[in-house]
This record gives structure tokens, sequence and C-alpha cells, in this order.
């Protein structure tokens, strides 16, 4: 899947409203163009009117990883994923970094947790990963790449992945619409409007989730 957004429209949106959610889209343009210091300025800001948004803070490793900055990288993803054991794009960025440092025993750690919480991916994915070179030479694996490989596995990994109610928050949500779960963030918001959740804000996320794959 690949979405392109107008780079003028998010920065006219995100110029108007520090707290949008668009600024991790923004963030993912500049990437894309390589243009690190304004992808970092952005999340940034982003992050300091959003501070509990997981999508920004690995948006934030990412930028990290890509200036060189690994150890940076590593304290970031794993206050992620301390916070948020399942959020998979951290756990994938953590285990190409610990490969390439060669970093056997917390490699294992991370691929064992990896396999634990979707057994469906396991480790054979980082064996050979196909990898890209951004505009500054650093190589990562793109999560891309990877979303075309496991296209076979959707179906099987929504049977081996289930979500529980003390799961379903909108935190939730968030880090599956930035990982491009459309579908499972809806079926959480599902979850949270039986629980007699927050129905405007619910309403919100849904509107924006259907823009989103209507892309």
């Amino acid at each position: 899947m690949n979405n392109n957004f107008n780079i003028k429209v998010l920065e006219s949106i995100f110029s108007e409203d520090f707290k949008s959610p668009v600024y991790t889209m923004l963030v993912e343009e500049y990437l894309k163009l390589g243009d690190l210091d304004r992808a970092n300025t952005v999340c940034n800001i982003g992050l300091e009117n959003n501070p509990d948004d997981l999508g920004g803070q690995y948006l934030l490793a990412k930028i990290f990883f890509f200036q060189n900055k690994i150890n940076k990288s590593k304290i970031q993803l794993d206050q992620i994923l301390r916070k948020f054991p399942i959020h998979l794009n951290a756990r994938q960025l953590m285990i190409k970094i610990l490969k390439e440092e060669g970093q056997d025993a917390d490699l294992l750690v991370h691929v064992e947790k990896l396999q634990e919480y979707f057994p469906n991916i396991g480790a054979a994915n980082f064996s050979n990963p196909n990898n890209y070179q951004d505009k500054n030479g650093i190589s990562e694996t793109s999560d891309e790449s990877i979303e075309v490989e496991e296209t076979n596995e959707v179906e099987k990994r929504k049977e081996s992945f289930v979500v529980s109610k003390n799961m379903a928050t909108f935190t939730f949500v968030e880090i599956l619409i930035n990982q491009k779960h459309y579908g499972e963030a809806l079926d959480i918001l599902d979850i949270l409007e039986k629980q007699g959740k927050q129905k405007k804000k619910i309403k919100e996320k849904r509107d924006y989730i259907k823009s989103r794959m209507s892309k």
C-alpha cells in the first residue's frame, strides 16, 4: 500500500492546529523525501501536543535511526515496547537494529516476543529482510515490503490475534491506524462503543479511518 498525500495541504492543516493527528502523516511524507530536518521538527512539535501518541513516538524512533542515532532510537523503541509490547513496527525495527549490531542475546528476546504476539510472522522474515535506502543512504526494513510479504497471512493473523476488552483503548486504535490495520481499528471502536465510551470521539475516529481507507 502506498499512500501519498499532498504535503502542502498537510502543512496547512498542521500549521493551523499543532494538535492535529495529521502531523504523523506529514512526518511520513517528509521521510519519503528524505527530509529529516522537517520530519524531526514536525514530529517533536506533534509529540509536544500529543505526548501519549505512540504512533508519533515510533516515527521519532525512525528519525533517530535515519540520523544514525542508534542508541536514541533503541531507547525510544524500548519505551514504546514497555508501554505497548504488541507494537509491531517498533518490535520489527528493534529487531533490525539488534541484528545489525550482533546483539544476539537481546535479539533473541525480541524475536521470541514477536513470535509470541504475532506467531504467523516468525523470525524467518528477518533472516533476509527486504531493505531500501533512504536519500541519506541509511538502510531500514521497509514497512511496505513487510506488508507485501504478509498479504497472505492477514487472515491467519486475525485468527491468532484476539483483543481482550482491557486492550480496547483509543491508544490501541491510534496504533492500528498508524500501522494501516484499519479493519482491526474499526473492530476496537465497536468494542469501545459497546462499553459506552466517548461516542463523539468514536464517530470522529470512524470517519477518519474511512477517509484513509478510501485513499
